[in-house]
């Protein structure tokens, strides 16, 4: 049973009557920062009460979910509390305010607070956007981030690529090239005007194979065909585009080919 507070002061609340943050947004907390507050808090106490609110006949972490964790890995029977009666919307705008606060919160924990405002607590992207103290258009990017596929998503969160990058690489329509691609990318650690130039040349080379595929013809309609000459880059003859292999290879390679090809008497 809860016993008798005095709402709206401090308290010194059971550890055992109170329930972590009720939501759908999970925050990661690195196991290192909540041993530091934990052992910060062993030297000094808790500086600063944490805000709770009553649920039926316990209570629910408002504000201080890391103070309550910390609190708990050592074995505090208490804790300062204050604790106030407060609507649902009113307790997921402090959460959320709070969460925004941390230090290296990523992109996806961010969309995915900006999210729980938006679907489960009915805020419009302006009202999130007033009540965040951010642009509509930087809560409706973030957002954005959560339609993205899964395995990018991951990156983000983990820091292995920049978000830039991530918009980049998303943006190619086959799934497996993606993934490709953003294997290289993590590997790498390119820049965006690196990723650019890669789905600028998967494009290109998807526009090289459509242009190689014939067209059906009306069975009426007789078609003379063009033909079309390009040299050769190994013996400069002249070839259909039709018959161009395109491959890619480095300028020290492509040297090393041509000398070959000399040396062997096919040039």
């Amino acid at each position: 049973m809860v016993k008798k507070v005095i709402k709206g002061a401090y308290n010194e609340i059971e550890l055992n009557l109170i329930d972590p943050p009720d939501g759908h947004v999970r925050m990661d907390i690195p196991e290192r920062k909540l041993f530091e507050l934990s052992e910060s808090m062993k030297e000094v106490g808790l500086i600063q009460a944490i805000l709770l609110t009553p649920v039926k006949e316990r209570y629910e972490v408002v504000v201080g979910h890391r103070r309550y964790l910390a609190a708990k890995k050592l074995r505090w029977k208490t804790i300062k509390a204050e604790v106030k009666d407060l609507p649902r919307n009113e307790v997921a705008i402090l959460r959320a305010t709070e969460n925004l606060q941390r230090e290296g919160l990523s992109p996806i924990e961010e969309a995915a607070i900006y999210h729980d405002l938006y679907t489960e607590r009915g805020f419009t992207v302006k009202m999130i956007a007033d009540k965040m103290g951010r642009s509509v258009f930087h809560v409706k990017g973030r957002m954005d981030l959560l339609k993205m596929d899964p395995e990018i998503q991951k990156v983000i969160h983990s820091g292995k690529i920049l978000l830039e990058v991530a918009r980049i690489i998303s943006k190619i329509g086959d799934k497996k090239e993606m993934y490709r691609y953003l294997e290289m990318a993590v590997e790498n650690g390119v820049t965006p005007a690196v990723a650019r130039i890669w789905t600028d040349d998967y494009r290109k080379s998807l526009q090289y194979i459509n242009t190689r595929q014939n067209p059906t013809n009306p069975p009426d309609e007789v078609i003379i065909p063009q033909k079309y000459y390009t040299p050769c880059q190994i013996c400069e003859g002249p070839m259909e585009y039709k018959d161009m292999n395109v491959i890619k290879v480095c300028r020290a390679c492509y040297n090393n080919l041509i000398q070959a090809l000399k040396e062997g008497g096919k040039l």
